[in-house]
């Protein structure tokens, strides 16, 4: 049999260069021969050929989209993800191709679940970045693995057929061999990854889009799918609260209140999991990397005349611009709380039974609420 060498390995002739690619990943991006010489050049590599094999007109890599390089490799070397950031920072995409391509790689082992709000959120945003890549990989490289169940909002690794060809669509397909879009919102009620949490799979990953908008129960999901042998998880979103969904997933291992809000892009550990939060900050976009007055080289990607627009409506000081243009979380009214994290922690109230002193019922609070560029509003009181 011809074989051609790549990568210090002998592969056989007849191999595209995606097929060695995907053989290269299918190895771990980095093995050792039988004559004990290391062959591959590491995941974050071959899954960036592959990418651009597929997709050759995505920007990356080759021509300087530093966002895209940072959000891969992260996304590659830690279990848990969180890609919080501005409007237009390119995290669905971000989240959307690397597991596509893995899923690709691995499809009879590989299950990839990918929620949002409801429906029609699904299809617009996460959903439909998703299957919008399928489908351009599957007509430029018919090989690919994939059939579209649009119905179930599903991507399925088996293709079943009656006598004849047609689709069977009484057999049975194997749903932990796809990709699953999940609406966790569904009628006005929050109903979160529930039905999802008992699957099994060697390779369990899990796109949650729109994490600020997800029930408080959430992230809960996150201790049965970890349970699988091998389970990655991305969480995306624009920060809104330090106690949504999103906020807790990103927050600081030492906590919001001890955390500066940056003004470049920044990576962090976090508390949940032992993650890894990259926070996209739009004063720090790819764009800001050319002179002003070039035309922006990135056009999915937020630039100075966006930010521009925003300022003169909503102004420096809302929300809409901490939220859409900077991307951080405005942790600034902290200092304004009476009672932080942090104090709990000192003072031993996570992990200890509450004692109140001197009387059975405990005394009356009075808890405030205020958003950033909106008027504070008054709680009910809690006893």
């Amino acid at each position: 049999m011809s074989t051609r060498p790549k990568y210090g390995a002998n592969w056989p002739e007849e191999l595209s260069d995606l097929e060695i690619e995907m053989g290269a990943i299918q190895q771990g991006g980095q093995w050792v021969n039988k004559s004990g010489e290391t062959c591959g050049k590491g995941l974050s590599f071959h899954y960036e050929q592959m990418r651009r094999l597929i997709w050759p007109e995505l920007d990356g890599d080759h021509n300087g989209q530093r966002w895209h390089t940072l959000t891969r490799e992260e996304m590659i070397r830690n279990k848990i993800t969180v890609l919080m950031g501005c409007g237009s920072s390119g995290k669905t995409h971000s989240g959307s191709w690397l597991f596509l391509c893995e899923w690709m790689c691995f499809p009879t082992e590989t299950c990839v679940l990918v929620s949002s709000t409801d429906i029609r959120g699904l299809r617009l945003r996460v959903w439909g970045e998703i299957t919008s890549l399928w489908e351009k990989a599957i007509q430029r490289f018919p090989f690919l693995p994939g059939h579209l169940i649009d119905s179930k909002l599903a991507i399925s690794a088996k293709r079943i057929e009656r006598d004849g060809g047609d689709v069977n669509d009484r057999s049975v397909r194997d749903f932990r061999e796809a990709i699953v879009g999940i609406p966790t919102i569904q009628g006005g009620k929050f109903i979160g990854l529930g039905k999802f949490v008992g699957i099994k799979q060697k390779r369990m990953r899990l796109i949650a889009d729109e994490a600020q908008a997800m029930g408080s129960s959430f992230l809960s999901a996150f201790a049965n799918l970890n349970n699988n042998e091998n389970f990655k998880a991305v969480i995306l979103g624009n920060p809104s609260d330090i106690l949504d969904p999103l906020g807790r997933a990103a927050e600081p291992a030492d906590g919001w209140d001890g955390h500066l809000e940056p003004d470049k892009t920044a990576v962090w550990k976090t508390r949940f999991m032992n993650g890894t939060c990259v926070n996209l900050i739009g004063l720090d976009s790819p764009n800001m990397d050319f002179h002003e007055d070039e035309p922006a080289r990135f056009k999915y990607l937020i630039d100075r005349q966006k930010i521009a627009e925003t300022i003169s409506f909503f102004g420096k000081d809302s929300f809409e611009y901490y939220s859409q243009c900077v991307g951080v979380m405005k942790i600034g009214t902290l200092a304004r709380r009476v009672l932080t994290r942090r104090l709990c922690e000192q003072f031993n109230a996570l992990s200890q039974d509450v004692i109140w002193k001197g009387q059975r019922t405990p005394p009356t609070v009075g808890i405030v609420a205020s958003a950033v560029g909106r008027s504070s509003a008054s709680a009910s009181t809690a006893r």
